[in-house]
């Protein structure tokens, strides 16, 4: 089958993850990269794979600017009249440059002639494939684009709804976005397939670990928290920091990794110098993803303070490795992690609580162990994607047979 696999996933972790899964089963795979990043580098090495940049002039204007004259070079040639009533809905001060958008996609269809178009994000690759009336499309949800934006304005909402009522069948990665996206849009729920989009247990495991990690550091014998979230508002990486100097308190010998970067990160580190945690905390930057089991190997417990999420790869492939969590009330969360059984959900924007449940699993070693047990546990039950991937195999059979 020949798959166009349209997304713009600015880490590419995700994407590779999929595409990787789509080429194993043998199908022809095209990726429509829909960003003017350089592409993630394990995707571009993926063998067979065949990649065409959405935005053809990148690399000589760049960002948004290259965006803007790479889509008025295509405005000329739209059929103006034709695509005006498709986006009549959704008009707004940016949808000039839809039509430019939905003109360059058609251009790529017709050249690879694909049998399904996955695309993934609701409201631009998804609202692009919708606009461009081409089935069959199979939309993937990834979280925010129906957890956040179309509550965001009128004008979200119907992007939302235009894109995801236009679709032949829609995967996402957990029930609670399976509800959200029949609440918001009125989709029908049978035609809504949820599983987790898993991660790769041959990587992440129990086995895992890089000792020379503690050692560089002079942490060897300490007790590791480790937090690999992005430094952007909806992480809340900064109520993780507040819990901190009670857990240093009590736990005297505690010690923090932060993995990853963003827009919020000068702020953190001033955050962590203000609170005098600079030598209990390591900045690591951005890692390879490769290299992200050595360094849950080497931790006891992970944690995240996300304000919202889907089925997170990151507390999947902690869980993986065997680490108890301590996570904020997401409702998704709550289908991977349970008090007292391998961890702690506590609410978001509450410090206190976060550096309570710390302490509390910190303390006491059988506590741990059994939260480490429990953890690996739901991974295998739930994470494997070797395991998950084939339902979208079905997706794939079902759509093909129109």
């Amino acid at each position: 089958m020949r798959i166009c696999y349209f997304s713009g996933d600015c880490q590419g972790i995700y994407d590779h993850r999929i595409l990787k899964k789509i080429l194993e089963a043998g199908h022809e795979v095209y990726y429509l990269f829909f960003r003017t990043e350089e592409i993630y580098r394990d995707i571009a090495s993926l063998p067979g794979i065949k990649i065409i940049r959405f935005f053809p002039q990148v690399g000589q204007t760049g960002g948004s600017v290259g965006i803007k004259k790479s889509i008025i070079s295509h405005l000329k040639t739209v059929p103006f009249v034709k695509e005006i009533v498709s986006v009549f809905s959704i008009i707004k001060s940016d949808s000039p440059y839809y039509f430019g958008y939905v003109n360059r996609f058609k251009t790529i269809i017709n050249e690879i002639k694909p049998d399904i178009v996955q695309a993934c994000y609701i409201q631009n690759c998804g609202l692009i494939t919708a606009l461009a009336n081409f089935h069959p499309y199979l939309l993937m949800v990834w979280g925010s684009d129906i957890l956040i934006n179309p509550h965001e304005s009128l004008y979200e909402k119907l992007k939302t709804k235009y894109a995801v009522n236009r679709a032949d069948f829609i995967a996402c990665d957990s029930q609670y976005h399976k509800d959200a996206t029949v609440k918001v849009t009125g989709y029908p729920a049978d035609r809504i397939v949820s599983f987790p989009w898993g991660i790769d247990q041959k990587m992440f495991n129990p086995s895992k670990r890089d000792d020379t990690i503690l050692k560089k550091l002079g942490w060897e014998g300490k007790k590791i928290i480790i937090m690999n979230r992005w430094f952007e508002e909806v992480y809340g990486v900064e109520y993780f920091i507040q819990a901190l100097p009670e857990v240093i308190k009590q736990i005297t010998d505690a010690r923090v990794i932060l993995i990853g970067e963003g827009g919020l990160e000068k702020k953190i580190r001033q955050m962590v110098s203000d609170l005098g945690l600079d030598k209990v905390i390591w900045f690591a930057g951005r890692i390879p993803h490769e290299k992200m089991a050595d360094y849950l190997g080497v931790s006891d417990l992970y944690v995240s303070s996300s304000l919202s999420d889907g089925s997170s790869s990151c507390l999947m492939e902690a869980l993986s490795c065997a680490l108890p969590a301590v996570v904020s009330d997401v409702p998704v969360y709550y289908e991977w992690v349970k008090d007292d059984y391998n961890g702690y959900i506590v609410p978001r924007k509450d410090p206190s609580a976060i550096s309570r449940s710390i302490v509390r699993i910190l303390k006491d070693p059988d506590l741990m162990i059994k939260m480490k047990k429990n953890s690996l546990m739901v991974a295998k039950e739930k994470a494997d994607w070797d395991k998950n991937y084939q339902k979208m195999e079905e997706v794939y059979k079902l759509l093909a047979c129109g």
